[in-house]
């Protein structure tokens, strides 16, 4: 272990000595809830230490790992980058974001073989996993083309886990606002997961969105979301989320404030739902980014 641990350090600080850029990244956050019991609970999460170090034709990560040893640290990904003009190329594991729209869900995928090509209107992402073996591999075979018509429409699609499932996001433009369409499917079962349109609009300080999402299995079920966030200036935001659904008749309300102090978020929230008009809850989350 301790040969292991030192071949690391001496790989890390040699990564270090010829990057361009160092890249950190983590936080932990400590939240503290209150409900109506009153009970208090306190939740202390840990989010993985990142470390990028970038050079002119290469980018490694590591990843921070729980272990017995402090600052313990795998490589997450480790490419060459090669620039022919119409395409990068890319040689070695490479993870990014796929978000293709505010109402998805984040998807870190990647490949070993990877190649970007843009063009005019958009880009075209190609990411090629030979060892690709099953839907848990993170680092699967992508497919991804963004399309943005100025004015227009922009349209994001992400095929992945061998191409098999397939995610796009849809937005329509008009002068501060905008109409939100997502997707998501799996090709292998010809089978619609999720289907959701929403509304987003930008009123001086405040941005307002608003969604609605069907029940796909048979549609007679609905959820409705609204929220809405207004900043008040670069450390103050104020917030707020409504949420309805049509199954249980449930209604979930959420308050909250945003706080920013050099490094530190501050979160103050508030929470009811209308199945028990007692049961307010509060809570405090403190973050500390570094």
């Amino acid at each position: 272990m301790r040969k292991l641990l030192t071949l690391m350090l001496s790989f890390l600080l040699f990564s270090f000595f010829f990057a361009e850029e160092v890249i950190f990244d983590g936080n932990i956050s400590v939240k503290f809830s209150v409900d109506s019991s009153p009970k208090l609970s306190t939740f202390t999460t840990n989010n993985f230490m990142y470390v990028g170090v970038k050079g002119k034709s290469y980018f490694i990560g590591f990843l921070s790992q729980n272990s017995t040893y402090p600052y313990m640290f795998t490589i997450d990904q480790a490419y060459g980058i090669f620039n022919f003009g119409f395409a990068n190329i890319f040689l070695g594991t490479k993870i990014q974001n796929f978000r293709v729209s505010t109402l998805g869900n984040d998807l870190w995928l990647g490949g070993n073989i990877s190649a970007e090509i843009p063009f005019e209107i958009g880009n075209l992402y190609v990411a090629i996993d030979p060892s690709f073996s099953n839907s848990d591999n993170p680092k699967v075979n992508v497919l991804s083309l963004n399309l943005n018509l100025e004015n227009f429409i922009i349209v994001n699609s992400v095929f992945y886990n061998n191409y098999s499932n397939l995610e796009t996001g849809i937005e329509i433009p008009y002068s501060n606002s905008k109409i939100l369409g997502y997707f998501k499917y799996d090709i292998l079962n010809s089978n619609l997961k999720k289907l959701t349109f929403g509304f987003n609009t930008k009123i001086e300080k405040a941005d307002l969105t608003l969604s609605f999402t069907p029940d796909v299995s048979n549609f007679q079920y609905f959820e409705i979301d609204l929220s809405g966030l207004y900043t008040l200036n670069n450390n103050y935001q104020f917030g707020s989320n409504i949420d309805y659904n049509s199954q249980s008749s449930n209604i979930n309300l959420n308050f909250y404030s945003n706080y920013k102090y050099n490094d530190i978020l501050v979160v103050p929230s508030i929470s009811w739902e209308n199945k028990n008009p007692y049961a307010i809850s509060g809570a405090l989350e403190l973050s500390f980014n570094f």
